[in-house]
This record gives C-alpha cells, structure tokens and sequence, in this order.
C-alpha cells in the first residue's frame, strides 16, 4: 500500500500532532508553571523572554527548517545529508543571535536580565533541537522526533519539580529549567539521530534555500515577528504586568495552539503530495482545517468563560485576574489563528512564498499599527482587542492569496500536462 493512502498518511499525522503536542506542552508547561509560581513581575519577565525565543524560533524556520518539509530529497542518504547542514546552519543561527540577549541581559534591570540572560546562554542549542525535529519529519521518522520531545518535556518537569521543593523559583531559573531541559533533549537526539553537524560546509543549506527561506523569512519578520514587537511596546506603555496578563490569555488557549501548530507541521508536506493529485482535494484539506481549529478555539473559550476565580488561579495563578480581563479579545484572535492556519498550510504546501509577501503589503501595517495604537491608548484591554481585529482582517488577504496561489498551480501544471501529451 503507497504511503500516500489515507492509511498511510494517518501514522504521520498522528506522530505530527503527537510530537507537536509534546514540543509545545514544554512551553504551555512552562508558561502555567511560571504563572502559578512567579510573581507578576517575574511572570512578565519570563513571558517576555519565552516571546523572544519565538522570534528566533520563528526566522531559524523560515531560514532552515521550512525547507525540508517542501523540499523533499531524493532518498535516505540526500536527506539525512540535508538534516545535516540545516541542523548546522540552525545552530549557528543561534550562536550570532544568542551575544545580543546576553547584551540585553546585561543592559536590563530586575528579572528581566536574569530571563534574557538564561536564554543567551541556551538559544544555539535549542535552535539545533528544533531544526532537528524538521528533520525527522522530512525522513519520515517522526517517532525520533517524539522522542526527544518527551525528553525535554521530562526532564523540565524534574526541574520545575526540583525548584518547587526548593522554593528558589525566579525568572532566571524558570527560563534555566525550561531551556536546559530543551538543549539536553536537543545534544540527546544529535547523539542518536544519525545526523552530525557539518562546520565545513556552513550556511551551504540556507545559501541553496535562499529564494524560500528569505522570502519565508521575510514573511515570518512582516507577521508573527510584528505580532512580538506588540509585545515590547505593551511593556513601554502599561508594564511588564500587562505582558504577562496578555501572555497568560493566550497561554490558557495553548491546547488548542499545540493542535494547530501540529496539524500544521504534519500537513505541509502531506499537501505537497495531494497537490500533486488534485488542488481541489488540497482545499478540502485546508478548509476542515480552518473549521475544526476555529471549533476547537470555540470550544476553548467556553470552557475558560465558566471557570470561576479558584478554578481560573488553579491555571494561571496570579495571572489569572487580569487575563481572564481579556479571554474574549484573545479567544477571538485564536479563532482567527485557527482560521489562518488554513491558508498558511495550503500556501506552503504550493511553495507559494511570492504570494506570501505580496499579501504582507495588506496585513502588515494592520498587524503592526492596530495593536500598538490600541495598547497606547487603551492600554492592555485594548491591545488585546488590537491583535484580534488585526488578525481577522489579516485573514481575508490570506484565503485570497492562497486561492492565487491555487490558480497558478493548477495553470503551471496544465502546460506541464500539455508538453508531456505532445512528448508521448
């Protein structure tokens, strides 16, 4: 039976949900931990810095990982070959980006320096686990990728556990467990995946991808990196606090990012194949998509909307009063998220990055202008309402690039269809 079957797509999809939902319970993990166990003001500090990490994360994807999942080697050895120099170029990524948050660390006061300057410390490493875990995908073995998930997701359980029982719980050393628990997982699955890290041959992988990774790169900075940067200007108008309550909202909804993200590493390369067959069975994919996370978010929301003052702090602590303030701005942006997701994972699986950063001209000041403006005068409520609205608008620019994207597909492929008639 050909792995492309409906049977043999659901193992990967369900290691892909699987994986992802281990990955980002490490973070949803953290986020309730540092909640519960952090005053406001260190929850802030550690939110900020898991924000930043974000960032990196996303621009080393864009740059590296991406790739693999649309660009498909040849056989075992060019694709282990290819995990190889994008683990490399991951990690290396990490080393240039991890002197200036020490540099911030150094230059902040409080429980900032001491977040910023955990995570200098660890961000090449936790760069390369990630990288690697693109690579698994790509070899179709997930199950190491689950593997050193579940690594990391035990061991930042020791720790937390550990410094409950000894009471020294501060942003440095939450960042610290969560982030040492990850660079571990990360050298853990280097020792055991076949991949070694090729310095001979540094930056090859992301010089040969630049026409994708740039162009996704530039995406990721015109996106989601805009969406930080709402971040840093919330702690300039209403405090660190304000992140943090922001930050524990959307952290209550993380259930159902953990299934939007890990439908979405799963899906792309799976949309590749279908597209191959029908664009018409790659929309239905990406529609249900849409409709099961936007239900899922849905869904969410109700449940937190029920919860009373105990059950709330039992989440999220201390946080929870003033994030519960804005569950209902936060749950509407999730739902744009989920609806989002759609788009994105049909746009990525056509290679459609052109179409990418053409639709950056519409979202982008939106994404950029709307929150910040919110946040300046309205302060944390409106900052939450800023990234919704900006969110649902970036929406319709998104479904109509990727049905763009499905035209041009479908017209290339018919030249292709027509020469190869006239060849036989």
């Amino acid at each position: 039976m050909s792995t492309d079957s409906p049977k043999g797509r659901l193992p990967r999809l369900s290691a892909g949900v699987l994986d992802q939902l281990l990955s980002s319970g490490s973070n949803f993990l953290g986020m309730i931990a540092a909640a519960r166990m952090l005053s406001k003001d260190e929850f802030g500090a550690y939110a900020l810095a898991i924000a930043t990490y974000m960032v990196a994360l996303g621009f080393c994807r864009s740059l590296c990982a991406e790739a693999l999942l649309v660009r498909i080697g040849s056989g075992d050895h060019d694709n282990r070959d290819r995990a190889s120099r994008a683990a490399t170029d991951a990690l290396l990524l990490g080393a240039i980006a991890a002197p200036f948050l020490l540099g911030v660390a150094a230059l902040a006061e409080g429980p900032t320096s001491g977040a910023f300057l955990a995570l200098g410390l660890t961000l090449p490493l936790l760069l390369l686990q990630d990288n690697l875990r693109y690579g698994a995908f790509a070899r179709s073995t997930p199950r190491r990728a689950v593997t050193s998930d579940a690594t990391w997701v035990c061991l930042q359980l020791a720790f937390y556990t550990a410094l409950h029982l000894l009471g020294h719980a501060t942003a440095l050393t939450m960042v610290l467990a969560w982030a040492g628990a990850g660079t571990v997982a990360g050298l853990f699955q280097l020792r055991f995946d076949d991949v070694g890290l090729r310095f001979g041959s540094a930056f090859t992988w992301l010089r040969q991808n630049i026409d994708l990774g740039g162009r996704y790169a530039a995406d990721y900075a015109c996106g989601a990196g805009v969406g930080q940067i709402a971040s840093y200007v919330l702690v300039g108008v209403a405090g660190v606090s304000a992140v943090g309550a922001l930050r524990g909202a959307q952290t209550a909804f993380g259930p159902v990012n953990v299934l939007t993200a890990g439908a979405y590493i799963a899906l792309v390369p799976e949309g590749k194949r279908i597209a191959q067959n029908s664009a018409k069975k790659l929309t239905r994919m990406c529609v249900i998509v849409a409709v099961t996370m936007s239900f899922a978010s849905a869904a969410m929301y109700l449940f937190l909307w029920v919860l009373n003052a105990d059950q709330g702090r039992l989440i999220l602590g201390e946080s929870w009063g003033a994030a519960r303030q804005v569950l209902l701005p936060v749950g509407l942006a999730s739902m744009a998220g989920s609806v989002f997701a759609g788009a994105s994972t049909g746009i990525r699986s056509l290679e459609a990055a052109k179409e990418l950063l053409r639709t950056r001209i519409f979202t982008t000041p939106i994404a950029l202008v709307v929150p910040a403006f919110a946040a300046w005068r309205w302060g944390l409520i409106g900052a939450a309402w800023g990234i919704a609205a900006s969110v649902w608008w970036n929406n319709f620019w998104w479904w109509r690039s990727y049905g763009q994207a499905v035209r041009r597909f479908t017209r290339e492929h018919a030249v292709v269809d027509r020469v190869e008639a006239v060849q036989d």
